[in-house]
């Protein structure tokens, strides 16, 4: 119930020792072994790891040849379970395959009448259609027809649908219609899909939502899919709204663990985009931006702020009580319409004391406010096989579909997810990243090969979206410079909307001050509006962790933006000073805060992605710690600190910066891939000038200012460079001379004394016309996060 891995742990290694210490007690061992079975497997689910379920499979496989035919059934269940479960994980079909060779060894094993026998037949269903989703072509359809086979053998032996309340039947007609589905899809059979929605419907009225919650979602979520997929538009919607209602009964029992908070993510992926589809072909534009925007706010609240939210981790509160009580009773009753009442009443007690976990939809009327006067917002979504974008004025408030070529999808999909003979976005990335601890050549071929990926994207996006975004702002009679904010679906967030090429030589962002949100209701709860005077500004300079390239040019970048911030005053946290706790209490105090360190994005987990500090690493996990209050900016110089999306859930948007908007921050500056520290230095020192005067009045947005400083590091020349003090002649001449100019500044410091000092080398004229940061990976790296 509670999710407890340490108290399962402690289960099991309870009985193991009351199994070594009372070896003679026959029939206490055999219930201690069983018992010790269901808790190894469900410990094993609890990890997810590969190895734990092969060691549970190991410890079960000799019970499975020995004992009583009621025994072998027991062992053989637990070591089926743990095999498909590892076959979900690894995506091995032969794990399947093994887990549907005990399940048969269990039909052998029961009696014609026996009660197990519908339960046996139900596994090897779900083994079957597991199979299938594991499989192509002629395959996945035997599997898929061999599980319909199955569940209709286990749907008969337990008898008439309508007068049976047996809860397994209900199980048996949901799993029936998700197998009848993807039959239907499969070999396009449109009577499969009748009979699917024939089997959801039945599942969804023969189950009570206040007495099974939880399976009603899953019922509700396939449905869902069906009504969408047939394109029964109204009816679909019904569904959907029933399916977060009664995901609103599962969330408020205070016996759920957290994992339902997350469970609640997976189900619900895609569901929002789809909704919000089906609005649009309604005609409902304004109504599908809404549906986006919920999806979104609820994914941040359940996977970005579990922990505070999640009802066994919320402190008793005085007032709720009485409410939780009545519920508790109204379960214990049976009484359908008591459960109801006593389940809205404990909503309204939360809602009342700022625990709602479901909170009411936004109008559209609070999304147009987002937006400023003269600006504009883009919402894209997607899902399946299509991609829509909506436009959003304040005044009036208006929302406009965009058009989007019918390539769009395809392209982006391509792009951020690559198929067989092209890798994807995060894949490129990868590369690029393993890249840096190899030789200089290595390093520099894969820069090369990375720059170029960078510039293939922003030619899609700029083809596919943003040249269509920007038609339909100059339609709206939206002046060229004025703000408009975008909010992608997490999967596109990790990309470089922003400077997409338009044509040649101008990025989205050189005509339009591009701001990106996770979602625009985000900046809606915002503690207040910052003010637009810093008047406490904190840098920090930790100093380089050990096994870490140490940054030759941070110094550079520290003391330029103590210069641009010199009438404020700005406090200073370095070397030994630059520790987690002090600057978690900067984010409470400061206006704004200029981080510049070592920075990783945790792909596999990105609750650990990180900034790298004198005493250890700042994770994201630290960060949603930081109590929300306002603060203008917070500028991480650091490497992948922008990257967000890369989760398990698609449209997530977890990451570094939108955890700071989450925090308070207005916005957020972080890079989406590795920077290197000249390039970073120069693009910051720029941002400040454009951003902030010297006594900390802000003179532009940072959008706008991060815009400006990108135009200027694409196109600054090595002679402006040194006329304006940016650099030194000398590392000006070590820019010209290098073949591979990134490599090489990065042992800038170790080779200055011996490559430069001979007179050959001094007598060497730079081309002063040179622009040594053209290339979109030094100046299209950085993003801002908010507004």
């Amino acid at each position: 119930m509670t999710g407890d891995r340490e108290l399962l742990l402690t289960v099991c290694r309870g009985l193991a020792r009351y199994m070594q210490k009372h070896p003679k007690h026959a029939e206490l061992n055999a219930l201690a072994s069983k018992n010790l079975t269901a808790a190894l497997c469900e410990n094993a689910r609890q990890h997810r790891s590969e190895k734990v379920y092969h060691d549970v499979i190991k410890q079960i496989a000799p019970h499975c040849l020995r004992g009583s035919a009621s025994d072998r059934r027991y062992y053989l269940h637990y070591h089926a379970t743990a095999l498909l479960e590892l076959g979900g994980i690894t995506g091995n079909r032969e794990h399947l395959e093994k887990a549907i060779v005990s399940l048969k060894s269990i039909l052998d094993l029961c009696d014609e009448g026996s009660g197990a026998l519908p339960t046996a037949l139900h596994s090897l269903a779900q083994a079957h259609f597991r199979a299938a989703k594991l499989s192509n072509g002629p395959e996945a359809i035997r599997d898929v027809r061999t599980a319909i086979d199955y569940c209709s053998r286990s749907i008969a032996l337990l008898g008439d649908e309508d007068g049976n309340k047996d809860g397994r039947l209900t199980r048996l007609l949901a799993d029936r219609g998700a197998y009848r589905h993807m039959h239907g899809v499969l070999v396009q059979n449109k009577d499969d899909l009748a009979a699917a929605l024939k089997d959801y419907r039945t599942a969804r009225d023969r189950i009570d939502p206040a007495a099974a919650p939880f399976l009603l979602c899953q019922v509700l979520s396939g449905l869902f899919l069906l009504e969408y997929r047939l394109e029964h538009f109204p009816e679909a919607l019904q569904t959907f709204d029933t399916m977060r209602q009664t995901w609103a009964i599962s969330l408020v029992d205070p016996s759920l663990s957290v994992s339902v908070f997350e469970q609640q993510a997976v189900e619900m992926v895609g569901h929002f985009p789809r909704a919000a589809y089906c609005r649009l072909k309604q005609g409902d534009i304004a109504g599908a931006v809404v549906a986006v925007e919920a999806g979104r706010s609820t994914q941040l609240r359940l996977t970005q702020r579990a922990s505070t939210i999640a009802p066994d981790t919320v402190p008793p509160v005085q007032g709720v009580s009485p409410a939780l009580q009545r519920w508790e009773a109204a379960r214990r009753s049976g009484d359908r319409e008591d459960r109801r009442s006593a389940w809205q009443a404990v909503l309204e007690e939360r809602r009342k004391l700022g625990m709602a976990i479901v909170t009411d939809d936004p109008s559209p009327e609070e999304i147009a406010r987002v937006v400023s006067s003269n600006g504009a917002a883009v919402v894209i979504f997607w899902a399946d096989a299509w991609i829509n974008a909506v436009l959003i004025l304040r005044d009036p408030d208006r929302f406009v579909e965009i058009p989007l070529p019918d390539t769009a999808c395809s392209s982006l999909r391509l792009l951020a997810h690559g198929d067989a003979n092209q890798p994807g976005w995060p894949s490129a990335h990868n590369e690029f990243v393993a890249a840096g601890t190899n030789s200089a050549i290595e390093e520099g071929e894969a820069s090369r090969t990375w720059n170029d990926s960078i510039a293939s994207a922003q030619a899609v996006i700029g083809t596919e979206l943003c040249y269509h975004f920007d038609l339909a702002l100059r339609g709206a009679e939206i002046a060229e410079g004025a703000e408009v904010l975008i909010a992608p679906p997490g999967e596109l967030a990790a990309l470089p909307l922003a400077s997409a090429r338009l044509s040649e030589g101008q990025a989205f962002q050189d005509r339009w001050s591009v701001g990106v949100f996770p979602g625009l209701t985000q900046s809606m709860a915002m503690p207040t509006t910052p003010s637009s005077q810093i008047s406490d500004a904190l840098i920090i300079s930790p100093a380089t962790p050990t096994g870490l390239t140490k940054l030759p040019f941070v110094a550079r970048e520290i003391s330029g933006v103590q210069l641009r911030l010199e009438e404020t005053m700005p406090r200073l946290l370095a070397d030994e000073n630059a520790c987690i706790g002090p600057v978690l209490d900067g984010l409470q105090t400061a206006d704004l805060v200029h981080i510049a360190s070592h920075g990783r994005f945790d792909k596999e987990n990105p609750d650990q992605s990180c900034l790298f500090l004198t005493d250890g690493q700042l994770s994201l996990d630290k960060l949603k710690t930081v109590t929300p209050r306002p603060i203008r900016l917070v500028f991480l110089s650091c490497c992948e600190s922008g990257i967000a999306g890369w989760s398990s859930v698609p449209d997530e948007f977890v990451g570094l910066l939108p955890s700071l908007l989450q925090s308070g921050a207005a916005a957020a500056v972080g890079t989406l891939w590795p920077v290197y520290d000249d390039a970073a230095m120069l693009f910051a020192l720029r941002f400040y000038d454009e951003l902030v005067a010297p006594d900390g009045r802000l003179i532009t947005a940072p959008c706008t200012a991060l815009a400006r400083a990108q135009a200027w590091l694409r196109s600054v020349t090595l002679g402006e460079l040194v006329t304006n003090r940016y650099l030194s002649n000398l590392e000006a001449k070590h820019l010209m001379r290098s073949e591979q100019r990134a490599a090489a500044i990065r042992t800038f410091e170790k080779r200055m004394q011996t490559e430069f000092d001979s007179p050959e080398t001094h007598s060497n004229t730079p081309n002063l016309n040179l622009r040594p940061y053209c290339e979109p990976i030094d100046w299209a790296a950085f993003v801002v996060v908010g507004r």
